[in-house]
């Protein structure tokens, strides 16, 4: 029987001056995380506030509104939370 794997939210961006390295540490995370023990949902935190749930890191130049999730609707989509936010927030 197969295991389903767990739905790591890599929550990254955020509103503090430190949003374009947090993008930066996601792309490490993102690199090096086990993907055949993990999938990864990425959340993207902009500095407005909204989170995105993107399909891909680059898209966060060009964000599509029907990407934009609420955040109490967040847990619908993730097993558990990787914040790799820094700053203040």
């Amino acid at each position: 029987m197969q295991t389903r794997m767990k739905k790591v939210g890599l929550f990254f961006g955020g509103m503090s001056n430190e949003h374009e390295i947090s993008i930066s540490s996601a792309k490490n995370i993102i690199k090096h995380i086990d993907t055949t023990k993990y999938e990864v949902v990425l959340l993207f935190w902009t500095k407005e506030g909204f989170f995105y749930k993107l399909d891909d890191i680059s898209q966060v130049n060009h964000l599509d509104e029907n990407k934009r999730v609420f955040f109490e609707e967040i847990t619908h989509y993730i097993d558990i939370a990787l914040p790799m936010t820094h700053g203040k927030y």
